[in-house]
């Protein structure tokens, strides 16, 4: 399988796992941060509402192209949110 056929299969997997396990998943989108300079990178981090914890996980998923980034969230029916004007310059968008 090529990068474009597993990418938004591992999304999914990580989703069902969250959601299966009562949380709610938050996926952040980065313009090159600094650890990954060269990408776009999404990481993904999780509220559990009923416990009131939330943070972030060991998930990352790296992209070379934004418009893949979206069709790979969009493809899981995750939703685009706006980012807070107080976040780090190297936030982009934020998907639930």
């Amino acid at each position: 399988m090529g990068k474009s056929e597993t990418l938004p299969i591992s999304i999914g997997i990580a989703l069902a796992t969250v959601r299966q396990n009562g949380g709610m998943p938050i996926f952040t989108v980065y313009d090159h941060p600094r650890d990954f300079p060269e990408h776009f990178v999404v990481r993904m981090h999780v509220i559990y509402p009923g416990e009131g914890k939330s943070g972030a996980t060991l998930c990352a998923w790296t992209f070379g192209e934004f418009e893949w980034l979206r069709k790979a969230l969009e493809e899981h029916g995750l939703v685009q949110t706006e980012r807070h004007p107080d976040d780090d310059v190297a936030i982009l968008e934020i998907w639930l």
